[in-house]
């Protein structure tokens, strides 16, 4: 019966072990996500800021050559209406 009691105790002793370092490990990676979440949203900020600013520099040159060659209202020849094409068929048999 004493026997019992020991090995339950020690059983206890080890899960609380587990559990303290389960914890520690849990505050670790907390630490460690933070930090790579952190730096992928500055990578990716500055990524997408790139991106913008060399999408608005071909603007000013896009809108800099249709000034120039005096082709600024041909602009929205490129933009059509949405429209539904309907096409009807027949099929013999």
């Amino acid at each position: 019966m004493k026997k019992n009691v020991n090995a339950k105790k020690e059983l206890i002793h080890m899960l609380s072990e587990i559990y303290n370092q389960l914890e520690e490990l849990e505050t670790v990676l907390d630490s460690n996500f933070a930090g790579i979440r952190n730096q992928l949203q500055i990578n990716c900020s500055e990524q997408i800021s790139t991106c913008t600013n060399s999408m608005e520099a071909l603007d000013l040159e896009a809108a800099y050559y249709q000034a120039k060659s005096g082709k600024a209202d041909e602009k929205d020849a490129f933009h059509r209406q949405p429209s539904i094409k309907l096409e009807l068929g027949y099929k013999l048999h």
